[in-house]
């Protein structure tokens, strides 16, 4: 019996581990391709990441999540692998029509209001507790890249170990148009988050 609960104590500190590891790698917060906003998240981890019962929050995590403008997140992502969630499936797939690997619900399936700010916003990811697995707040303002208002290019992380996601020098400016569904190599090559993505080119 004790060594089944040490098993399971371990599963369970493996479960919260992992999920720590999901950030959001790159995203589209004013785009001008008509192809909505999205937002690309990324398993930096060794294990998957079950995300049952995990949502997204636009705006303040301490409000109930069942009745704040929030996104459901469903399916598992793979070490090393990213998921998209899109504002509008059909918008998204006219411009980005190879990009397969999405969210099963798009930005707000319920009516409920999220969305990403053109001027700025706070995005939280949240498990089923509410506890607050991810948070980022970014600007649209120096020092800030400029260029993902409006002129084309997405919010890409330049920096995997940042401390704060919050922090604008952890972020660059993507392509043209962002590169949803598979990881962006950026010109930050002397971090290990450009070395991860030279992997994929």
């Amino acid at each position: 019996m004790r060594k089944a609960l040490v098993i399971l104590a371990i599963v369970a500190l493996a479960g919260v581990a992992s999920a720590q590891d999901l950030v959001i790698a790159e995203f589209m917060y004013k785009d001008n391709n008509g192809g909505g906003d999205w937002i690309e998240l990324y398993n930096r981890g060794t294990v998957p990441i079950d995300l049952t019962g995990m949502h997204m929050v636009d705006g303040d995590p301490g409000v109930p999540h069942e009745t704040h403008p929030h996104c459901v997140l469903v399916g598992t992502i793979n070490p090393g692998d990213v998921l998209v969630v899109v504002a509008d499936f059909s918008d998204f797939a006219a411009v980005y029509p190879t990009v397969t690997n999405l969210n099963a619900n798009d930005f707000d399936p319920e009516g409920l209001g999220f969305g990403l700010g053109g001027g700025g916003d706070t995005i939280f990811i949240l498990d089923e507790f509410d506890v607050v697995l991810f948070e980022m707040t970014y600007d649209d303002n120096d020092p800030w890249p400029t260029e993902p208002d409006g002129d084309g290019p997405s919010l890409l992380l330049a920096n995997l170990d940042c401390a704060d996601f919050s922090d604008a020098g952890c972020w660059i400016a993507g392509v043209d148009g962002g590169n949803p569904g598979v990881l962006d190599e950026t010109p930050v090559e002397e971090s290990t988050w450009g070395q991860v993505k030279s992997l994929y080119r």
